[in-house]
């Protein structure tokens, strides 16, 4: 028997709709729902009074989550958490709940913008915030840390596996590029892709002078795979465009840049994540 699939019209309305579910996850990350609910579950007049909620509007809203699969109802008026929903927790393992919160407060708006970007090519965070979006973090200390965390949150899933496939045997000195809290660097990963190209080249020629002959550049990031096939590189691509003119690469984009830095023996290879490891030598 064939799964049920709905109609496109249908998939359509729930395409289009898709910014309801992030401002409903937003609002319930905001208000610490999950957290609520870690030791069981409870009714949406005890949510409410726990997170200072309007009842019925609580209630409407888990009722909305729950049918996407962010919460259950086990019973009329009570709710619980699922999988998805521990995400929404503020400890617990694999918490989302600074992306949920960053997302919706630093990259909704410029999103509405996206056609601008399309247009002309201008990031829609520039054109919104009036100046390149690290640059309006930087102004904003308190959306800085919520951004460092959401990206560690972000990454926090695939770091484990993606970390146990880099071929660090025999290295002795590691640098991180681009490490903000440092976090990235005590779990030895690096990341390129929030630069576009012209950065990307003044930043990689002095690495083959500082490393020397036979250093290695491992860099832990996302290949934009051929085709229709869905990934989450070609989202992140687009989110890329419009936030900080970045880009995210093929796997021709990459020999290209690491040829043009003047790497060789440029290698690509999985690691059972979202992630791949480009590697390259200093000749």
């Amino acid at each position: 028997m064939q799964p049920h699939v709905l109609p496109p019209p249908a998939q359509m309305v729930l395409l289009l709709g898709g910014f309801r579910i992030s401002q409903a996850l937003y609002a319930a990350a905001v208000l610490g729902v999950a957290d609520h609910l870690v030791a069981g579950p409870a009714s949406a007049e005890t949510l409410a009074d726990h997170t200072g909620a309007h009842p019925p509007s609580l209630h409407r809203l888990l009722r909305t989550l729950a049918s996407v699969g962010v919460f259950t109802e086990p019973e009329p008026g009570v709710f619980a958490l699922t999988p998805l929903a521990q995400l929404l927790t503020s400890s617990q393992p694999g918490s989302m709940r600074d992306l949920a919160i960053m997302f919706m407060e630093t990259h909704y708006a410029p999103f509405g913008d996206l056609l601008h970007t399309i247009r002309t090519g201008q990031p829609a965070a520039e054109h919104l915030y009036g100046q390149p979006f690290f640059g309006w973090l930087s102004d904003h200390p308190e959306q800085a840390s919520r951004y460092t965390a959401a990206m560690a949150n972000l990454t926090g899933a695939f770091k484990p596996a993606a970390i146990a496939a880099l071929p660090l045997d025999g290295a002795q000195t590691i640098v991180d590029g681009g490490g903000a809290d440092g976090t990235v660097l005590a779990a030895i990963l690096a990341a390129l892709h929030e630069w576009p190209d012209q950065q990307a080249k003044r930043l990689l020629p002095p690495i083959p002078a500082a490393g020397g002959s036979g250093a290695r550049l491992l860099v832990l990031d996302f290949v934009v795979p051929p085709g229709d096939a869905p990934h989450m590189s070609k989202i992140s691509d687009l989110n890329m465009l419009a936030m900080m003119g970045g880009q995210e690469r093929t796997e021709t984009e990459w020999r290209e840049l690491l040829t043009a830095a003047g790497f060789t023996g440029i290698g690509i290879r999985q690691t059972g994540t979202p992630f791949s490891i480009i590697q390259a030598s200093v000749p």
